[in-house]
């Protein structure tokens, strides 16, 4: 399921952004991948993978990756980002609410784009009968 949009920043302009395999147990390893266009030179960039669970009166990030590039001209960009969230330590009931899944792009330490993808977690049975949670994240 896609959620198509252009969604632009003054930064970024983002044809394409999701992650792959989708549909599986939250712990197996995926790719996030992002295709844009750079409308501004950035300088000392950083793109980072950060997953926010949001509880009723908190939220817990965790940063899932990142990679610096130096500097990026304008012009087309393509990104894959590869990550695990790692269930262990945190609450079922935390895992089952939607979250979310940010590619951000840092110049230096400021944030100067980010894109969010909509992550689901569903409590489910594999064909062992075996309670699995599966995630499911919603691209652009």
């Amino acid at each position: 399921m896609s959620m198509a949009k252009n969604t632009e920043t003054d930064y970024l302009s983002v044809r394409s952004c999701y992650a792959n395999p989708n549909g599986v147990d939250i712990s197996v390893p995926f790719t996030v991948s992002l295709d844009a266009e750079i409308l501004r030179p950035v300088v000392d960039a950083q793109w980072r993978l950060v997953y926010m669970f949001d509880m009723a009166q908190t939220r817990l990030e965790v940063s899932l990756a990142d990679c610096a590039v130096g500097n990026i001209p304008c012009g087309p960009v393509s990104v894959n980002l590869d990550c695990r969230i790692d269930p262990s330590g945190i609450e079922r009931k935390v895992l089952l609410n939607c979250g979310l899944l940010s590619v951000k792009l840092f110049s230096g330490e400021v944030e100067v784009a980010c894109v969010n993808l909509v992550n689901e977690v569903q409590k489910r049975k594999n064909e062992n009968g075996t309670r699995v949670y599966v995630r499911t994240t919603w691209g652009v």
